[in-house]
């Protein structure tokens, strides 16, 4: 079996992301937060089956309700 190798520009928040992974076998990506992780897979899928639109409705649902701590009490 082969490498694969996949790089993306511009997905998330990460400028450049490069991984090679082998094929026929079970590939682990791993690190830090904020390193590319999920970002690498969105735009993976994206690449082989386009932009899907459950995410954007689930986008639309998020709302962020814990700027004022005094909410939370």
């Amino acid at each position: 079996m082969g490498n694969i190798k996949i790089t993306t520009n511009s997905i998330g928040g990460t400028e450049k992301t490069s991984v090679q992974l082998q094929s026929g076998s079970v590939n682990i990506i791993e690190g830090p937060s904020f390193i590319g992780k999920s970002s690498l897979m969105r735009g993976v899928h994206l690449g082989l089956v386009g932009a899907p639109n459950k995410h954007r409705d689930e986008i639309e649902r998020l709302h962020l309700n814990d700027t004022d701590p005094e909410s939370r009490a």
